[in-house]
């Protein structure tokens, strides 16, 4: 990320399938800022992004994650909570990121 954004900005998101505290996770917060965590605005939704594909049970795992360059401003950092009674079914949440990237 440090070669290929030269000094730029930069906003990777993914699904790590990793969760927070382990040790992919923690060489991408070494070098990149979690978005959840530096969110001026406080995160809303689950914080889960997984739920082991069975549809009786809500997100409860956080594995899919959105790191960003210094300099990023994060002003909300969300997981979209589903709404409808089949939405378990899904394999992953929607995210929604606001971001204000420097001039």
């Amino acid at each position: 990320v440090r070669e290929l954004g030269a000094g730029k900005p930069v906003i990777c998101t993914g699904d790590y399938n990793a969760e927070p505290g382990s040790e992919p996770i923690a060489t991408m917060r070494a070098a990149l800022r979690d978005a959840r965590a530096e969110s001026e605005t406080p995160p809303y939704g689950p914080e889960g992004t997984f739920n082991d594909f069975r549809i009786d049970t809500p997100a409860d795992r956080r594995i899919d994650h959105v790191f960003l360059t210094p300099g990023i401003r994060v002003l909300m950092s969300n997981t979209i909570q589903p709404v409808n009674s089949n939405a378990n079914a899904a394999i992953k949440s929607p995210y929604l990121l606001i971001a204000d990237p420097p001039e």
